[in-house]
């Protein structure tokens, strides 16, 4: 059976197109209007795509477009041309639609589009496990990675990435560039590479170059760029890796240079032998007894002394050279630092100024040498730098002449050179052994082959993860080591690139140790050719991923065990960002709190809930990571129309920097804590008044037993004595009357014996209603309201029958001045939504009587206490307290289930629901509309309502349903918001409020200001007695409380699409 495709839009070339290229597959249909769209919808339910071309601006308002998304899980593909790309994504991004296609539309375009879209569920959806897995990598990974689109817009970036792109926050790169993040800063050759493996699908070699890293810095990166393919071998993305090489290319740099100064200076002396040599050849071919060379400190301004020096006689001058051998000179002091500030040579001889003034230990040391002159002479480098001076001194006068100074200018002029080959050879030697530190710390090791790709040379860090000697690799080939016969395929084009002579990067392998253990091996490396050009082999690192792997492995089986324990734990867990996006939501938390919605990762509970369920649940959480805390509270939530209540565990998330990145939320449910609290401080009250009062009517019954026998006695005794038998008869209705209190009592602790019988509430009720008219008097008016057929229960007639005249008589003392009371029978199906909201209600069929009269009524703190026996609002003497309690007993102990409603000043509505059996017709249950079914809407309510739990309940009820709602806790407030808004389409009220304004009354005053607006009154009396109140009897416009979210929904439903006839209002 072929599938649809509905292509919405004027586009006459389209069809065509769908119709050749899907012509075994789907059949193509076409509209060119929403509504026609719409229709189209309805009569092809098999529209499994859905071509939109028309307005994208429709898709947010046309209501047949979206009553259209509602009936259809068809694939939307938006049709959009160049300029219109922008608004597209928006749309894709915002799961308006599911992908889109730009014009002009061919085959190839729209055929793997389709395809890909409409595979299963299951296929089509990426699974949360892995990109949660991959994410996580993603964040751990110490280089850089990214995910881009076909125009290199970025689609995910770890921190690393967000970092050279000087920014923050990953998430401001979404939808970006790199140009349009960084201008000219951006990696030029990166994004030439990331062009041509979009061109060619083909993986890109590492290329390295200079970047910009972040705001202030530079650094050295090298980057692989590979295609991500569809299933047809299209490419639809790539992903990139960005190391951070600068520390590699640093000391590539320096070893360049290391080498290049070894080379040049190979032949050169040491230092010392150089110094001495140029001492002694000056001392000796000039004259002077002592000579030495001063060097400077390497970035300071201060000479000391080099190990050198020259002297004769040597144990004359041995005290000088200790003396002289601790010190140092600054620039400009004594005369080696006049030399070098100087730049020239310096002469000195008695006559003229110490050159150790300052020093008493020198100047002694001086004189007892017998030192009477003295030269020194600066070396300076190649670059006019001065690096080292030579003193000379002499017992005889000495004075400067042009011999010595031309012979020490020779021998300086050679010695500069020396020098300077030493320091460089010295700086070599000090980076190899810094390189060397570098190579034995870092975990790769180095290798280098010839031009047959035979190894030439392996550093000796691999003996620590493979354990092969140095000739185990000399002269081999990586083929040859790892013992392949021939060419694996992975190798294949690895081989290629070296054939071809060019770089290549993390290429992996498998190797075996000495111990036959397998290694997980990663090799990159790079051609290296001869100042001729000539090839010479390859240069490169090669590390061991064998712990990485096996981590990676360890994590993603951690990961999958630990998110299988979280997805199936019977508690509810959620994650979210530092933004309320989530991130991880189990099973329990979906079904529970978002109705089993996917594809909620990224959403917020804003986009997904009514605004006080996302406002309870966002509680305290920015305090959470703020102060990086945990925290416990207790919470109360309507979730699909059923009171609940959570105790929330709450904790943040942590980065290796202590800073808070998310929130993670654990849920314990407490809704039926709370009911068994309630219901056991309730029970545990009756219980314990029950006892009371069960056991004062026993002994209570003994005594009266005890009374009543006697008084019968004496009665026989003297029969003829009419005085004496008037009292005793006087005391014998007094006992009596004890016997029937006692009665009431055993009633209300269900310790009386019922003589059960199948009845028919309405004969129960024909019979007692003569009775009833006597005993209420004429100022009551009676009315009777009898079901067809309210099916039979299994009951005590007697004790029926006292419960109705109990309630009838507490009614007619509430009507002081006469008033109106009604009896009803109704069969009633109690289902499992209103079992939840009533611990011990039993799901079924009920028969119902119901009594309502429209007296004083009572207040809240009566109802609380109505039910206690002896409690009663009468004054002394009028009543016992009894009546109420001795009807809750009963229909307690028959199986029942009592609801009492009352107003203060409006009446009371007292129902007695018990349990039906053998009903006359086939007893067969409701159909509960499922939640899916429950129909909302879209359109403005009033909901007004002064009891707050009640508002509470009904605010979300119809939020949860779709409606706009406001509400008002009274009728002045309704009226207020009314002439506020004033484009109400329903006004939901209830009928008693107070502040002296009725729901009816405030209806009459906001129908003069719209005639068309419509109303649902809810109360929790009968319907006929508040219509008779109205004089209406419109039943549409009437929900009765304790009310579900299903019949709520059909209630304004119902009220909204005038299925019934708007009433015809009267002035009150």
């Amino acid at each position: 059976m072929h599938s649809t495709i509905l292509l919405c839009g004027d586009e006459p070339n389209i069809p065509p197109i769908l119709t050749e290229t899907f012509q075994d597959e789907f059949d193509v249909i076409s509209a060119g209007s929403s509504e026609e769209a719409l229709n189209l919808g309805r009569e092809h339910p098999d529209i499994s795509v859905i071509l939109y071309g028309l307005d994208i601006a429709n898709l947010y308002q046309d209501e047949a477009l979206i009553d259209l998304q509602k009936r259809s899980d068809a694939v939307w593909i938006l049709l959009s041309d160049d300029q219109g790309i922008p608004a597209a994504r928006q749309a894709v991004k915002t799961g308006l639609v599911d992908c889109f296609v730009t014009k002009p539309l061919t085959a190839e375009k729209i055929k793997p589009l389709i395809e890909n879209n409409c595979r299963p569920h299951n296929v089509r959806q990426t699974d949360i496990t892995e990109q949660f897995t991959f994410s996580q990598i993603m964040e751990n990974l110490p280089h850089a990675v990214y995910r881009k689109d076909k125009d290199l817009h970025y689609l995910e970036l770890n921190k690393v990435e967000a970092e050279i792109l000087g920014i923050d926050d990953p998430a401001q790169a979404i939808g970006k560039t790199a140009a349009e993040l960084q201008g000219n800063r951006s990696m030029q050759s990166r994004q030439k590479n990331e062009c041509s493996v979009l061109a060619t699908g083909k993986t890109a070699a590492e290329h390295v170059e200079k970047q910009s890293r972040g705001r202030n810095k530079t650094a050295w990166f090298a980057s692989t760029i590979a295609p991500i393919k569809d299933e047809y071998g299209e490419t639809q993305q790539l992903i990139g890796i960005t190391r951070d090489v600068t520390e590699m290319v640093r000391i590539q740099q320096e070893n360049a240079l290391l080498l290049k100064i070894i080379r040049m200076f190979s032949e050169a002396e040491d230092l010392e032998s150089a110094m001495l040599s140029a001492l002694e050849v000056i001392c000796c071919e000039c004259g002077w007894n002592y000579g030495e060379a001063w060097l400077r400190e390497d970035d300071e301004d201060r000479l000391v002394r080099c190990q050198s020096w020259y002297g004769r006689p040597r144990t004359k001058l041995q005290d000088f050279f200790t003396a002289i051998r601790i010190h140092g000179f600054e620039k400009g002091s004594g005369l080696p630092g006049q030399a070098w500030n100087s730049g020239k040579p310096v002469w000195w001889h008695r006559r003229s100024q110490s050159p150790w003034r300052g020093s008493s230990q020198l100047h002694a040391a001086a004189e007892k040498a017998g030192l009477k002159s003295g030269f020194a002479v600066p070396i300076p480098s190649p670059n006019g730098q001065i690096q080292a001076v030579l003193v000379f001194f002499s017992v005889a006068k000495r004075h400067g002449n042009q011999r010595n100074a031309k012979l020490v200018s020779a021998v300086i002029s050679q010695l500069g050179a020396v020098l300077e080959r030493k320091r460089a050879e010295e700086a070599l030697h000090e980076s190899e052994n810094r390189f060397r530190d570098v190579v034995e710390a870092t975990s790769d090791w180095y290798w280098e082959t010839d031009e047959n790709d035979r190894f030439i040379f392996v550093s000796d860090k691999q003996k620590e993860f493979l354990g092969y000697p140095e000739e185990a690799w000399r002269g081999k080939t990586r083929f040859e080591v790892a013992r392949l016969e021939e060419l694996p395929p992975h190798f294949v084009e690895n081989h290629q690139a070296i054939q071809a002579r060019k770089p290549f990067k993390d290429f992996e392998y498998q190797l075996r140790d000495t111990n036959g253990n397998l290694h997980h091996l990663s090799i990159s490396g790079k051609p290296t050719f001869d100042n001729n050009g000539k090839f010479c082999g390859y240069r490169g690192a090669a590390t061991d991923l064998t712990e990485q792997k096996q981590a990676e492995h360890a994590f993603f089986e951690s990961e999958t065990r630990q998110r299988a324990i979280l997805n199936n734990a019977p508690t509810p867990i959620a994650v979210r960002d530092e933004e309320g996006r989530y991130i991880f939501v189990n099973r329990s938390y979906r079904e529970q709190f978002l109705e089993g919605r996917k594809n909620i990762n990224g959403k917020t509970d804003r986009e997904l809930l009514n605004t006080t369920i996302a406002e309870t649940l966002a509680k305290h959480d920015q305090d959470v990571m703020r102060k990086a805390e945990d925290r416990n509270l207790e919470i109360g939530l309507v979730l699909q129309g059923v009171q609940r209540y959570f105790q929330v565990y709450k904790f943040p998330l942590l980065d290796l920097n202590g800073k808070a990145y998310g929130i993670c939320q654990i849920f314990s449910d407490l809704t039926e804590r709370r009911r068994a609290e309630e219901r056991l401080r309730h029970s545990s009250k009756m219980e314990a008044i029950g006892q009371l009062t069960g056991g004062v009517a026993h002994d209570f019954n003994n005594l009266l037993t005890v009374i009543l026998g006697n008084l019968e006695l004496l009665r026989r005794v003297n029969p003829g004595d009419q005085k004496q038998q008037k009292w005793i008869d006087t005391a014998l209705k007094a006992a009596e009357r004890g016997s029937d209190l006692t009665g009431r009592l055993l009633a209300f602790s269900r310790k009386q014996v019922l003589e059960t019988s199948m009845l028919d509430l309405n004969d129960v009720i024909t019979d007692l209603e003569p009775m009833l008219i006597r005993t209420l008097g004429e100022d009551i008016s009676v009315k009777i309201e009898l079901c067809e057929d309210p099916g039979q229960a299994n009951l005590d007639e007697n004790q029926l029958g006292n419960a109705i005249l109990n309630l009838c008589v507490n009614a007619r003392d509430a009507m002081k001045a006469g008033g109106n009371l009604l009896i009803e029978t109704q069969r009633e199906y109690l289902d499992q939504l209103y079992a939840a909201q009533h611990d011990e209600v039993q799901i079924g069929w009920y028969s119902v009587i119901t009594v309502t009269d429209d007296g004083c009524g009572m207040s809240d703190s009566v109802k609380k206490r109505i039910l206690e026996p002896f409690f009663t609002t009468k004054e002394t003497g009028k009543g016992t307290g009894l009546g109420l309690s001795m009807v809750y007993g009963f229909v307690k102990q028959s199986g029942g289930h009592l609801v009492i409603y009352s107003e203060e000043g409006m009446g009371s509505t007292i129902r007695m629901y018990f349990p039906m059996v053998s009903p006359s017709i086939e007893e067969t249950e409701p159909k509960s509309p499922e939640l899916s079914d429950i129909k909302g809407g879209h359109e403005k309510i009033l909901l007004v309502e002064d009891d707050p739990d009640v508002r509470e309940l009904g605010l979300a009820m119809l939020t949860d349903l779709g409606y706009q709602v406001i509400v008002a806790e009274d009728g002045y407030q309704g009226i207020e918001a009314f002439r506020k808004e004033q484009d109400f389409q329903l006004v939901v009220t209830d009928v008693v409020m107070p502040n002296g304004l009725t729901g009816i009354e405030m209806a009459n005053e906001i129908r003069l200001l719209d005639a068309d607006v419509s109303f649902l009154f809810v109360s929790g009396y009968s319907n006929k007695s508040q219509q008779e109140v109205m004089d209406e009897a419109i039943e549409a416009n009437w929900l009765m409380k304790p009310y579900n979210i299903a019949k709520l929904s059909e209630k304004v439903r119902q009220s909204l699409d005038h299925e019934k006839a708007s009433p015809s209002w009267k002035s009150q």
